[in-house]
């Protein structure tokens, strides 16, 4: 059975426990809404270009799945660091 625990915290937010591209997005939206004040201008455009890059990829009509735990699990990684620091 799996845990229902958070994964161990990433910068200030915990990693998703299923790791999926749609807990990706909704966790970086979470970032955007939460700390999306505190990122300059080019910042808030890379977030949401990621956002919609993991859209287009995934639920695009293209749909080009590519490992989605590594993938993914950095750019969150790389994104709750961000707006830690």
């Amino acid at each position: 059975r799996l845990s229902r625990q958070p994964m161990p915290e990433s910068g200030g937010f915990a990693l998703p426990q299923r790791l999926t591209p749609l807990s990706a997005v909704m966790m970086l939206r979470r970032i955007a809404s939460d700390h999306g004040a505190v990122l300059d201008d080019r910042r808030r455009g890379d977030l949401e270009r990621d956002i919609a890059t993991i859209e287009r990829r995934y639920f695009g009509p293209e749909n080009i799945e590519v490992s989605p735990n590594g993938e993914l699990g950095e750019l969150l990684t790389r994104w709750s660091t961000t707006v830690r620091a």
